[in-house]
Protein backbone atom coordinates (compact mmCIF):
# COMPACT_ATOMS: atom_id res chain seq x y z
CA UNK A 1 0.00 0.00 0.00
CA UNK A 2 1.71 2.76 -1.18
CA UNK A 3 1.66 6.62 1.14
CA UNK A 4 -1.83 8.04 0.47
CA UNK A 5 -1.48 12.32 -0.27
CA UNK A 6 -1.62 14.76 2.81
CA UNK A 7 -5.29 15.43 3.81
CA UNK A 8 -6.12 18.64 1.05
CA UNK A 9 -3.29 17.68 -1.36
CA UNK A 10 -3.44 16.76 -4.75
CA UNK A 11 -2.85 12.91 -6.06
CA UNK A 12 0.09 11.42 -5.96
CA UNK A 13 2.48 12.11 -9.69
CA UNK A 14 4.92 9.85 -8.84
CA UNK A 15 4.92 6.54 -5.87
CA UNK A 16 7.47 4.05 -5.18
CA UNK A 17 6.65 0.79 -3.55
CA UNK A 18 8.64 -0.95 -1.02
CA UNK A 19 11.79 -2.33 -2.50
CA UNK A 20 11.79 -6.23 -3.22
CA UNK A 21 15.05 -6.78 -1.08
CA UNK A 22 13.15 -4.70 1.77
CA UNK A 23 10.17 -6.89 1.45
CA UNK A 24 12.56 -10.07 1.19
CA UNK A 25 14.04 -9.13 4.72
CA UNK A 26 10.93 -8.41 6.25
CA UNK A 27 9.89 -11.62 5.50
CA UNK A 28 12.75 -13.34 6.38
CA UNK A 29 12.38 -11.64 9.92
CA UNK A 30 9.03 -13.01 10.27
CA UNK A 31 10.12 -16.26 9.52
CA UNK A 32 12.97 -16.09 11.82
CA UNK A 33 10.75 -14.72 15.12
CA UNK A 34 7.77 -17.34 14.14
CA UNK A 35 10.79 -19.91 14.19
CA UNK A 36 11.82 -18.42 17.94
CA UNK A 37 8.20 -19.21 19.13
CA UNK A 38 7.58 -22.70 17.60
CA UNK A 39 11.04 -23.32 19.46
CA UNK A 40 9.84 -21.79 22.48
CA UNK A 41 6.17 -23.45 22.35
CA UNK A 42 8.37 -27.00 21.65
CA UNK A 43 10.28 -26.04 24.93
CA UNK A 44 7.57 -24.95 27.13
CA UNK A 45 8.91 -21.86 27.62
CA UNK A 46 6.68 -20.13 26.01
CA UNK A 47 3.53 -21.30 27.76
CA UNK A 48 5.26 -19.71 30.90
CA UNK A 49 5.62 -16.06 29.38
CA UNK A 50 1.91 -15.32 30.26
CA UNK A 51 0.55 -12.16 28.35
CA UNK A 52 4.38 -11.24 27.47
CA UNK A 53 4.43 -13.43 24.25
CA UNK A 54 1.15 -11.64 23.36
CA UNK A 55 3.20 -8.34 23.54
CA UNK A 56 6.09 -10.34 22.01
CA UNK A 57 4.27 -11.35 19.07
CA UNK A 58 2.49 -7.60 18.41
CA UNK A 59 5.91 -6.06 18.83
CA UNK A 60 7.29 -8.01 15.68
CA UNK A 61 4.20 -7.47 13.61
CA UNK A 62 4.72 -4.24 14.46
CA UNK A 63 8.34 -3.66 13.27
CA UNK A 64 7.58 -5.60 10.16
CA UNK A 65 4.50 -3.25 9.07
CA UNK A 66 6.93 0.02 10.19
CA UNK A 67 9.72 -1.85 7.69
CA UNK A 68 7.29 -1.73 4.85
CA UNK A 69 5.61 1.46 5.27
CA UNK A 70 8.73 3.59 5.83
CA UNK A 71 10.34 2.03 3.07
CA UNK A 72 7.27 3.44 0.61
CA UNK A 73 7.51 6.41 -1.30
CA UNK A 74 5.48 9.19 -2.80
CA UNK A 75 5.46 13.15 -4.13
CA UNK A 76 3.06 15.22 -5.60
CA UNK A 77 2.97 18.38 -6.96
CA UNK A 78 3.91 20.08 -3.59
CA UNK A 79 4.42 17.70 -2.03
CA UNK A 80 6.48 14.59 -0.64
CA UNK A 81 6.00 12.26 1.75
CA UNK A 82 7.96 8.47 3.27
CA UNK A 83 5.40 6.54 5.02
CA UNK A 84 3.93 8.79 7.83
CA UNK A 85 6.19 11.74 7.43
CA UNK A 86 5.87 14.59 4.88
CA UNK A 87 6.97 17.76 4.16
CA UNK A 88 5.53 20.91 1.37
CA UNK A 89 8.06 20.88 -1.03
CA UNK A 90 7.17 24.47 -1.91
CA UNK A 91 7.76 25.27 1.54
CA UNK A 92 11.47 24.22 2.39
CA UNK A 93 13.23 25.76 4.97
CA UNK A 94 16.22 23.32 4.97
CA UNK A 95 17.02 20.93 2.65
CA UNK A 96 20.79 19.09 3.95
CA UNK A 97 22.46 16.17 2.49
CA UNK A 98 24.07 14.34 4.61
CA UNK A 99 26.20 10.62 4.46
CA UNK A 100 23.49 8.77 2.23
CA UNK A 101 20.20 10.34 2.54
CA UNK A 102 18.36 14.54 1.91
CA UNK A 103 16.75 15.91 4.62
CA UNK A 104 13.97 18.00 4.07
CA UNK A 105 12.15 20.80 6.53
CA UNK A 106 8.97 22.84 5.91
CA UNK A 107 8.16 26.14 6.98
CA UNK A 108 4.28 26.23 7.55
CA UNK A 109 4.63 23.20 10.73
CA UNK A 110 8.77 22.71 10.91
CA UNK A 111 7.90 19.08 9.45
CA UNK A 112 10.67 17.13 8.21
CA UNK A 113 10.68 13.93 5.88
CA UNK A 114 14.17 12.45 4.25
CA UNK A 115 14.76 10.08 1.52
CA UNK A 116 17.96 7.69 0.41
CA UNK A 117 19.66 9.00 -1.83
CA UNK A 118 19.82 5.51 -3.48
CA UNK A 119 15.78 5.91 -4.00
CA UNK A 120 16.57 9.42 -5.86
CA UNK A 121 19.40 8.09 -8.02
CA UNK A 122 17.13 5.02 -9.26
CA UNK A 123 13.73 6.47 -9.68
CA UNK A 124 14.14 9.33 -11.96
CA UNK A 125 10.78 10.48 -12.12
CA UNK A 126 10.45 10.63 -7.94
CA UNK A 127 13.45 12.59 -8.33
CA UNK A 128 12.00 15.30 -10.87
CA UNK A 129 8.94 15.68 -9.30
CA UNK A 130 10.92 16.36 -6.11
CA UNK A 131 13.16 18.97 -7.86
CA UNK A 132 10.38 20.64 -9.36
CA UNK A 133 9.08 21.90 -5.83
CA UNK A 134 12.37 22.23 -4.64
CA UNK A 135 12.81 24.74 -7.13
CA UNK A 136 9.59 26.60 -5.84
CA UNK A 137 11.54 26.98 -2.44
CA UNK A 138 14.83 27.92 -3.93
CA UNK A 139 12.78 31.19 -5.42
CA UNK A 140 10.92 31.82 -2.28
CA UNK A 141 14.82 32.82 -0.74
CA UNK A 142 14.27 30.78 2.98
CA UNK A 143 15.57 28.23 1.74
CA UNK A 144 18.86 26.65 3.79
CA UNK A 145 20.97 24.23 1.69
CA UNK A 146 24.83 22.68 1.67
CA UNK A 147 26.75 22.08 -0.62
CA UNK A 148 25.71 18.45 -1.68
CA UNK A 149 22.15 19.53 -1.61
CA UNK A 150 22.91 22.20 -4.25
CA UNK A 151 25.12 20.07 -6.34
CA UNK A 152 21.97 17.16 -6.26
CA UNK A 153 18.96 18.78 -6.96
CA UNK A 154 20.93 21.43 -9.53
CA UNK A 155 20.51 24.49 -7.28
CA UNK A 156 22.60 27.75 -8.43
CA UNK A 157 23.81 30.07 -5.43
CA UNK A 158 22.88 32.81 -5.34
Amino acid sequence: MPPKPPAGREPAIVVQQTPSYVLRSLVGTLLLIFALFVTLAVGGVLSSMGWARFLIAALAIAVVALGYWQNSYAAGKDWFRRGFYWVDTTELTELIVRKKSVRMQDSSTKRTASVPIRVLESNQQLRETLTKGVRKSVASGTLQTNQRARDLFAIKRK
